[in-house]
């Protein structure tokens, strides 16, 4: 992830008139795949904020296996020991970091069991749709619908 990006939301409309780097910057901290980031910067301005989260969703469409690598690799390894080790066995096996939404706030030992047992044909496409769901998370984190009565 971008390290540049203070990760204080902005508006959908300062977004929009962001110098492309800081947009970048911001997209970055949502999803580290470079061609991911170009896709959505490349429709700005958005009208309105579920305009934004259909072109993410839309560019996530268009992403190849190397990009969602990309993706996976910007997440911080896990700190907790048995996890740690459980996720090198997951990187080792499929090439890329264990990626996972956590309602709760942390990975799960056992759904990474679980997804250990998948073959990397059917882990790929579990792993995007988790970056997906951290990545809209962080979209509404960072960017913030634009109030038309302040804007």
């Amino acid at each position: 992830m971008s390290e540049s990006h203070d990760e204080s939301p902005v508006t959908l409309k300062q977004f929009n008139t962001l110098p492309r780097e800081g947009a970048a910057d911001i997209l970055l901290t949502c999803c580290g795949s470079r061609r991911w980031v170009e896709s959505v910067l490349a429709r700005r301005p958005y009208a309105q904020f579920d305009d934004l989260l259909i072109a993410a969703d839309e560019a996530f469409a268009t992403l190849e296996r190397d990009d969602w690598v990309e993706a996976f690799a910007a997440h911080a390894a896990d700190n907790d020991r048995t996890l740690a080790e459980a996720g090198a066995a997951y990187a080792e096996k499929f090439g890329y970091p264990f990626v996972a939404h956590d309602a709760a706030g942390g990975a799960s030992l056992e759904l990474l069991s679980r997804r250990l047992e998948n073959d990397p044909d059917a882990e790929l496409p579990a792993a995007a749709t988790e970056q997906m769901k951290i990545t809209n998370i962080r979209l509404h984190q960072l960017i913030r619908p634009t109030d038309s009565a302040t804007s």
